[in-house]
């Protein structure tokens, strides 16, 4: 039998910063914020098309910037998801519609094996379980923080990620095949 413990004794759940509206771009921002748009595929697109923006008055929650390791989960989506950030991150913060997971130190967890059980199927059915709302659907906080997650050994965690990892190359690949058999055909068709 596989151990499960609840997230917040693998992991400190922290809130995205509570912006009041929309988030306005600013060019030379000393801030960077990680939206929803920021995200395809499981994955952060690019750092440097990150929104910068300018905290009004002196705030610099520092305390809510993200770091190298750290997962993000979407908390406000009917299909909510993890991402992990696996590089050094300038000061960036996440936007509410997500929580920030830290893994606290001398846990046994690899952050690529966190975000990925949590986009698995069995965790995906216990966080739409969790979901509130009918318009915005949100998870609460306390709830994501008493989630129940599987901490498979170390050795298994990293085969695991290995195996995600060339399945999610292979789908990118086929993609990829798919792509330039349908402009061999489209250059046949049109060829004399």
């Amino acid at each position: 039998m596989m151990t499960e413990k609840p997230l917040d004794s693998i992991a400190e759940v922290m809130t995205g910063y509570p912006f009041r509206g929309r988030v306005e771009s600013i060019p030379d921002g000393d801030l960077r914020v990680i939206q929803a748009r920021d995200v395809v595929d499981g994955q952060l697109v690019d750092l440097d098309r990150l929104t910068r923006i300018r905290l009004p008055g002196r705030a610099r929650p520092a305390e809510k910037f993200v770091q190298r390791d750290d997962v993000i989960v979407m908390i406000r989506s009917e299909k909510p998801y993890a991402v992990h950030l696996p590089f050094e991150m300038p000061p960036t913060v996440v936007q509410n519609s997500f929580n920030t997971l830290r893994i606290h130190r001398g846990i046994p967890l690899i952050p690529e094996f966190l975000a990925m059980i949590l986009n698995q199927s069995l965790m995906r059915a216990r966080l739409a379980e969790l979901i509130k709302g009918s318009t915005i659907p949100y998870i609460r906080v306390e709830d994501l923080r008493s989630v129940m997650v599987p901490l498979p050994p170390i050795e298994r965690q990293r085969c695991l990620v290995a195996l995600e990892s060339a399945q999610r190359r292979e789908r990118q690949l086929h993609r990829e095949l798919e792509s330039a058999r349908q402009e061999w055909l489209d250059a046949m068709i049109l060829a004399n």
